[in-house]
């Protein structure tokens, strides 16, 4: 048998350096004297303080900031030595410690292994630890900056992201890069002390790490670099990955992979009936659900990312500021491993609350489910609270292992330090609060050696509540200005509690969005809240400092209908000062061109009649009559002229409008069919029913076709004042004139019947017929039903081949939507009845998953669609490739409605 203890101490010493982890080492030099004293213990790290990083001028950090401290965190996997009595203790347990390099006392502090949360321990935990009867692990590290004051004090950080560390040849000298709040990479080298921020960003960056020795990282787009510190150059080792919405980085087994996270409900590739029953709680989709990952694994050579189909034995677990992979026969021998740990909202059917709120899921990858932890029993046991071999184990006070001796720290009386925290002292002494529960120490042979602490305090009661707040729900309102995905996501944050009342924070957080968001993005956003329909109005407050950085983002163009937009806005809210300045600085700019500064004014005008700012439309409406006056373009002052008329119907005076009308003829310019629509629907809008009417007449007299838009304003007044003969009347005047019925037609319509919004407010039980339909509404309703269904608009949403037949209700307002879908199940019975009928191979009705709907993510027409399916018997079930149809063979649906 070999005597390990005569290892040549060269030997020893070679090994003990290749060992990172400082567990390693003590587990290392625990073994014997012999090899304890050929390794030297690892010296502590160096107190680290590093500056602000730059911010282009803006203030991006709390204002008492001066500098960063780095403190060092470790994963922990804790098995006991011996197996345990029961089968089902065999498993271990995840912890994280944190040891502040830069407190005065060296404070360590327990946390959650995958989040910033901070853990008080149960009332018999013990109070001193032996190691020696555990095996611990280190499983990862991450670093972590924090902002500090001028007295030393940490002050709380809103948007410090994921930092790695490097050690080159000392623990003084090394090597830090993390991602600036702009979305770049950020480098900062200890002996130059400063930071670098790299401008290399197709897209913002998601995950640094350290890999073989190089920093690598990887943006939103699954765009792969490698950053040479010295040069400050990125090298492109991986071409983009594109489809999920976060990428992760994390080195298992010697290979780095890449797990790309899906955040969108529409990529779910699981059950088509996925979700369907939560349509009615609105926050669940207006939080980006963590739906599915992929994994990939990094080939250098080939510079490209190949995807992992099984993880094998593996588990990932990605933590805030770590990601780290553990062996599911060393971590839960029960477990088959092949699953993601992550931190997010996740689905779960059975608790449509769970979903509001950030929770730790599993994925499988095996099964494709995400399930939430805390009911996993197998599962959740590795995290919190600590397992019963712990909590129950012995305290031994000495033990005796050849010349090695282990010591298990007792403690003195409690005693609070000005820190609430634990203090460690030279002679040894623990003091703790009375929630300190954990505590490791070892010694070898005697205490000069380096002691190995972890050492947990929890957090003041006001912060450990860990108060868990819900996005606001983000609604668009009609005319208002859609938003995208990514703007719904800024838009919910910015009206966040833990923004409120803190205008700096605001800023700040506005600042980052547009650094790290496309073009197309942020004025998403300004238009949003420059619209006087906004969802948020008292959010538009922010709209001037959020237009003010998009002017410094390098895409920007100067666009003088924006500006008009937001002097309106300012107008409203009476920041006059402000309008006032904006205003005065682009009038001096457009001076010396006419035609930009009359499209200006046309632009202004509308802006503020818009906003309901008289005073900032007659202001405009003076200087573009300056124009009227000087200028000989007829172009220029036609604009001017159209500008004023739609302003003041705005402003609901359609008779002042008639009166510029007038003025038009005076100028031998001859008035077009856009100011007769303003009027008439000026006066529509108004109830003034003759008038409107008298305007259509003028309009015929003069030549202008009554088309189909002008026909929904006639509408769109008749139903605003629930006056239903009169659209009737005008629904059959159009049939005798042969004007085509829209879409929109059917909306404005259909939205003006209040049987039939009264009897879709309970799907279970509204009709499935339009014959059924007709008997539960009034006269008027019945003939504007029976004038619809006689029209063309069923036949231009549908699509008939031998490959689909296809029912298109984007554009649909629940009641069009419902009386079609009766219209469209009669039609296709009539086709599938006749002989020479064509049996497509597919049909699909697509309503939409939600993207434009009042709450985004909320399809009111597909809840509707699928309780149709489910009360008449359908086969069609929701698609799985697209959650926004539904879909069946051709031949079952035919079978299903002639049966």
């Amino acid at each position: 048998m070999v005597d390990w203890a005569i290892l040549p101490k060269d030997l020893l010493n070679l090994i003990s350096k290749s060992l990172d982890s400082s567990f390693d080492l003590l587990h290392f030099r625990s073994v014997c004297s012999s090899w304890r004293s050929s390794a030297d213990p690892k010296p502590p790290l160096p107190t680290h303080h590093l500056p602000i990083l730059p911010d282009n001028g803006t203030s991006l950090f709390p204002d008492s900031a001066v500098g960063f401290r780095l403190s060092q965190r470790s994963i922990l996997l804790v098995k006991p030595h011996k197996p345990p009595i029961s089968e089902s203790d065999l498993f271990g347990w995840l912890v994280k410690v944190e040891e502040d390099l830069n407190a005065p006392r060296k404070v360590t502090t327990l946390l959650d292994p995958m989040s910033e949360t901070r853990r008080s321990l149960p009332e018999h935990f013990p109070r001193s630890l032996d190691v020696s009867s555990f095996k611990i692990r280190e499983l990862g590290r991450e670093f972590k900056l924090h902002y500090f004051n001028t007295v030393g004090d940490i002050v709380n950080s809103l948007y410090l992201e994921k930092a790695v560390v490097r050690y080159l040849d000392s623990c003084s000298k090394f090597v830090l890069l993390t991602i600036h709040v702009s979305g770049k990479l950020a480098v900062f080298t200890s002996w130059d002390r400063a930071w670098t921020v790299i401008n290399d960003m197709p897209s913002p960056y998601d995950d640094v790490i350290v890999f073989d020795g190089r920093f690598f990282g990887v943006d939103n787009n699954g765009r792969t670099v490698v950053v040479d510190f010295e040069s400050l150059k990125l090298e492109l080792v991986a071409s983009p990955v594109y489809g999920g919405d976060k990428k992760f980085l994390i080195e298992s087994c010697g290979e780095m992979l890449m797990v790309d996270m899906y955040l969108s409900m529409e990529e779910v590739d699981g059950d088509p009936g996925f979700g369907e029953e939560v349509f009615e709680h609105h926050a669940v989709f207006m939080n980006e659900r963590t739906v599915k990952f992929k994994v990939f694994k990094f080939l250098e050579r080939e510079k490209s990312w190949v995807e992992v189909k099984d993880l094998g034995g593996k588990m990932l677990f990605l933590g805030d500021d770590c990601n780290f992979t553990a062996s599911a026969s060393d971590l839960l021998p029960s477990c088959g491993g092949s699953c993601v740990f992550f931190n997010g909202n996740v689905f779960n059917e059975d608790n449509v609350d769970a979903m509001q709120d950030r929770d730790l899921g599993v994925f499988d990858f095996r099964s494709g489910k995400i399930e939430l932890v805390h009911k996993l029993p197998e599962y959740a046991k590795l995290f919190w609270p600590p397992p019963p071999w712990i909590t129950s184990h012995e305290i031994i006070r000495e033990k005796h292992h050849q010349n090695v001796k282990c010591v298990i720290w007792s403690l003195r009386p409690w005693r609070f330090n000005r820190y609430g925290g634990v203090v460690v002292t030279r002679t040894s002494t623990l003091v703790y609060p009375l929630t300190l529960l954990f505590i490791t120490q070892m010694t070898i042979s005697t205490c000069s050696i380096a002691l190995q602490r972890f050492l947990f305090t929890p957090p003041p009661q006001s912060l450990s509540q860990g108060r868990r707040e819900k996005l606001m729900e983000v609604r668009c309102k009609a005319g208002a200005v859609p938003l995208m995905k990514q703007s719904h996501k800024f838009l919910s944050s910015l009206s966040s509690p833990a923004l409120a009342g803190d205008p700096s924070a605001t800023n700040r957080h506005i600042k980052k969005f547009v650094a790290a968001s496309p073009k197309s993005v942020s004025l998403n956003v300004l238009s949003h809240l420059l619209s006087p329909h906004t969802s948020l109005p008292h959010l538009s407050f922010f709209a001037l400092y959020l237009y003010s950085e998009i002017t410094q983002a390098s895409w920007f163009d100067w666009n003088p209908k924006l500006i008009a937009d937001l002097v309106a806005l300012l107008n409203k809210l009476e920041r006059l000062q402000e309008s006032e300045t904006l205003l005065s600085t682009t009038l001096t700019n457009l001076k010396s061109n006419e035609r930009d500064l009359a499209l200006f004014l046309c632009s202004l005008a509308e802006s503020n009649s818009k906003q309901g700012s008289a005073q900032g439309f007659n202001q405009a409406c003076l200087r573009l009559r300056e124009i009227l006056q000087t200028s000989s373009s007829v172009y220029l002052k036609t604009q001017a002229y159209k500008s004023m008329v739609s302003g003041l119907c705005n402003m609901d005076q359609p008779n002042d409008a008639e009166t510029v009308i007038e003025e038009m003829r005076l100028e031998k310019l001859k008035p077009g069919v856009f100011e007769y629509k303003s009027v008439l629907y000026g006066y529509g809008r108004l109830g003034l029913f003759d008038d409107m009417n008298r305007i259509v007449h003028r309009m015929e007299t003069e030549g202008h076709r009554v088309d189909t838009v002008c026909s929904n304003m006639v509408l769109s007044s008749y139903g605003a004042h629930d006056a239903l003969p009169q659209m009737g009347s005008w629904l059959q005047r159009l049939k005798d004139f042969n004007v085509p019925l829209s879409l929109r037609t059917y909306n404005t319509v259909l939205n003006s019947c209040p049987n039939i919004t009264s009897l879709l407010k309970d799907l279970n039980s509204c009709p499935l017929s339009v014959s059924e339909l007709l008997t539960f509404l009034n006269e008027d309703e019945v003939v504007l039903v029976r004038v619809l269904t006689q029209s063309s608009v069923l036949h231009e949403a549908m699509e008939w081949s031998s490959l689909e037949g296809k029912l298109d209700l984007h554009g649909m307002h629940l009641s069009s939507a419902y009386l079609i879908m009766m219209q469209w199940m009669d039609e296709i019975k009539v086709r599938f009845s006749g002989d020479k009928c064509v049996v497509p191979a597919e049909i699909i009705v697509v309503s939409g998953s939600g993207k434009h709907s009042s709450v985004r993510g909320e399809s009111p027409v597909k809840a509707l669609v699928k309780k149709m399916m489910v009360r008449t018997g359908s086969p069609m079930r929701i698609d799985r490739k697209n959650v926004g149809c539904f879909i069946a063979k051709g031949k079952t649906v035919k079978e299903w409605l002639c049966q």
